[in-house]
């Protein structure tokens, strides 16, 4: 937040525009905290597929490792994986806790959006539209020209029932994309 917070106010004298003006100030914060809610559920349903899905893991080898090497970096995707897990504190045995909250969070997002009608939301584009649409991407990823994810990666970050019963969400977060 406190990054996003600077370079913004370094680009904002030249764009005329601000992600954070001093009048939502607040109010984004409250949504950062919120994003940072559902990412944390996002990761810690995402995380333990992934770590189950060869494919997904196969995904995550960097191009410039060559082919040669692709086994020995098994271990090393799962110590990265493992490293998600202490850092955000994920307890794979509590998945329903996680789905809770995530959807807890969704929830707030659609009423702050009256349900996918307002463009924004607040009254403008901000930085608070921009941390609760990376909130979406633990529901369905955005299009791949946007954020390349493959496709077994994809389907590790994929939430049908979510996806489903939050879709002017989606909706919403790709015209955001599209528009910004």
């Amino acid at each position: 937040f406190d990054i996003a917070q600077y370079a913004a106010s370094s680009t904002a004298s030249t764009s005329g525009t601000s992600l954070f003006p001093a009048d939502v100030v607040t109010e984004i914060r409250r949504f950062n905290a919120l994003s940072e809610e559902g990412l944390d559920a996002g990761r810690a349903l995402a995380t333990p597929r992934i770590a189950s899905s060869p494919a997904a893991r196969r995904e995550q080898i960097p191009p410039f490792i060559p082919k040669f090497m692709h086994g020995a970096t098994g271990p090393l995707i799962g110590l990265g994986l493992a490293y998600i897990n202490r850092e955000f504190k994920v307890n794979p045995s509590a998945a329903s806790r996680y789905d809770e909250r995530l959807e807890k969070v969704l929830i707030e997002l659609s009423k702050a959006l009256d349900q996918g009608k307002r463009r924004y939301v607040l009254d403008r584009f901000t930085y608070a539209d921009i941390v609760m649409a990376v909130v979406l991407q633990f529901i369905t990823p955005v299009d791949r020209g946007y954020i390349p994810v493959g496709p077994a990666m994809r389907d590790c970050f994929v939430h049908p029932r979510l996806a489903r019963d939050f879709a002017p969400l989606i909706e919403w977060r790709n015209r955001l994309y599209e528009n910004h």
